[in-house]
């Protein structure tokens, strides 16, 4: 997404898009949150039926425990979205998936003080204050990545488990000292000035980026 339209033109959508989103989404006031929530909900209907081969029905949602969304009729096809700045990314997996873009910008490195776990705010301050924001926005993604995989919300906070990342970009995740196994990984820098994160739970079948014009999305 790099452009806002006139809310005329994306309102067709939403006959795409599970009813109950669908009134939620009308009752919101600023054009940019109608817009990621419209093109959210074409993104996930466009993914997942892709994913089952073209199925028609409009897709249905109910909540799990903690709030996180999943199919009704593909209890078995996982997804997600995250979107910042010009972007709305979406994820589908065949297992537990979660997805996270951040738009890079100057902060307040006390936010890693107060969010971090202890090992990876250490780890950042001792960087080059060149490198810091970079590695930062790589913590930050793959920590909400990860969170969001797990659907488990603000109950698991983010400095309940920590993240390592070797300077080849493999990811490990720990509790502890206790390496956690079973998670696949991945932080890109491919869209500009954002990070994008993906998390999959017991599996790798990353295919890659692909990157739909919104206009051909609608």
């Amino acid at each position: 997404m790099t452009r806002w339209v006139p809310r005329s033109r994306l309102a067709p959508q939403l006959a795409v898009i599970d009813p109950r989103r669908a009134a939620r989404l009308t009752r919101l006031h600023r054009d940019e949150d109608f817009q990621r929530g419209v093109l959210g909900g074409v993104l996930v209907s466009h993914l997942v039926r892709r994913a089952v081969h073209g199925a028609q029905e409009i897709l249905q949602f109910g909540t799990g425990a903690f709030g996180k969304p999943y199919l009704l009729l593909y209890p078995g096809l996982h997804f997600n979205l995250s979107h910042s700045g010009d972007w709305v990314v979406g994820a589908v997996s065949s297992s537990a998936v979660g997805i996270d873009v951040e738009e890079i910008r100057p902060i307040d490195f006390d936010i890693a003080r107060r969010f971090f776990a202890r090992r990876e705010y250490d780890e950042l301050m001792q960087r080059a204050s060149a490198d810091r924001l970079d590695h930062f926005f790589n913590l930050w993604t793959v920590k909400e990545s990860y969170i969001k995989m797990h659907g488990h919300g603000l109950s698991q906070p983010l400095d309940a488990f920590a993240v390592y990342l070797s300077e080849s970009k493999n990811i490990n995740f720990f509790e502890g000292d206790r390496l956690i196994d079973g998670v696949v990984a991945s932080v890109s820098d491919a869209l500009d000035r954002h990070k994008l994160a993906l998390c999959t739970l017991g599996r790798s079948e990353f295919e890659g980026l692909e990157i739909i014009p919104m206009d051909h999305l609608l």
